[in-house]
């Protein structure tokens, strides 16, 4: 299943970026979460709590994003 523009909000303001959590989820959280991946890849014992929330986060969203697990809540 494919949806364009899946997370492109066309009710967004004028001068807002209608592709903001996209950007959002590439620029800062899949950063952030690639951290806490390595982190638990190469010495787990010193996965912080904020670490392990981010990468728990990112789990969940990774799961959310795709359309047609989306449209099981929806």
């Amino acid at each position: 299943m494919k949806i364009d523009s899946y997370y492109r909000q066309k009710w967004s303001l004028a001068g807002v970026d209608p592709n903001i959590i996209e950007k959002t989820f590439g620029e800062w959280f899949e950063t952030n979460s690639k951290d806490s991946i390595n982190q638990l890849i190469n010495c787990p014992a010193e996965l912080t709590d904020d670490g392990s929330t981010t990468l728990l986060t990112y789990i969940e969203m990774q799961r959310i994003r795709v359309p047609r697990q989306a449209g099981r809540y929806g």
